[in-house]
Parts: structure tokens; C-alpha cells; sequence
């Protein structure tokens, strides 16, 4: 259980990360 755990939040937040960091990557260009 918490394996399944920690890969629903690898799941979770990687999605997130991405867009948080997209953004600030085409600002900066």
C-alpha cells in the first residue's frame, strides 16, 4: 500500500512540476 502510494504521487506531482516549470522556461526564452 505504500508503494501504490508513492507511485500515485509520483503521478500526481510530475504532471505538476511540468507545469509549474513550462511556464517559466518559455518566459525566460
Amino acid at each position: 500500500m505504500t508503494k501504490a502510494r508513492g507511485v500515485i504521487v509520483a503521478e500526481a506531482s510530475a504532471p505538476l512540476a511540468f507545469i509549474t516549470f513550462v511556464p517559466q522556461l518559455e518566459e525566460r526564452s
